[in-house]
């Protein structure tokens, strides 16, 4: 039969190392400070994504049609929508993984700067009307699709767990 020199050192620092391990209200905790602290970089990175979209979207529509308004405003249009399609389909999973009861409000956080640029600062309050509407129009789009795409991620998220982890029948 063998000693183990080391068996009661190694004994006492796990024992050490499992008091060290934080208990359930400080992991709680720590899950809500992250989450708290996270917020703001992804409003940031929405933010960033968005501008991005646009220049890349400026970029690969044209919109200078010379005569033909209806293919200008389709160009501003289309414009518009795909950096709210780019902005959504980059966050919508990982603020459904994040946040998973409050991805929707997550959602709405993140957007909240576009509303106060459009409320406070509104860019095209001088230039016309149509330009004003397009502004709008973006930023609706944006919000609908990331709300929407939250949900639908959060709702996938939520059938591959329930089909993965059914919940556990009593016997009785």
């Amino acid at each position: 039969m063998t000693v183990n020199p080391l068996g009661g050192a190694v004994a006492r620092c796990t024992a050490f190392a499992h008091r060290l391990v934080p208990g359930p209200g400080v992991r709680f905790w720590g899950a809500v400070i992250f989450k708290l602290a996270a917020l703001p970089l992804l409003m940031m990175l929405c933010v960033w994504l968005d501008t991005l979209a646009l220049a890349g979207a400026v970029r690969l529509i044209p919109s200078d049609y010379h005569g033909r308004s209806f293919l200008f405003f389709g160009s501003l249009l289309a414009q518009g929508f795909l950096p709210a399609c780019v902005v959504a389909s980059v966050l919508c999973y990982p603020l459904a993984l994040l946040y998973r009861r409050f991805a929707l409000a997550a959602a709405l956080m993140c957007c909240l700067p576009f509303i106060a640029i459009w409320v406070l600062l509104n860019p095209y309050r001088s230039v016309s009307l149509i330009g004003g509407v397009l502004h709008a129009y973006e930023q609706i789009s944006l919000l609908v699709l990331l709300i929407v795409g939250t949900w639908l991620a959060r709702a996938s998220l939520l059938r591959r767990l329930h089909t993965e982890f059914p919940a556990r029948r009593s016997k009785s």
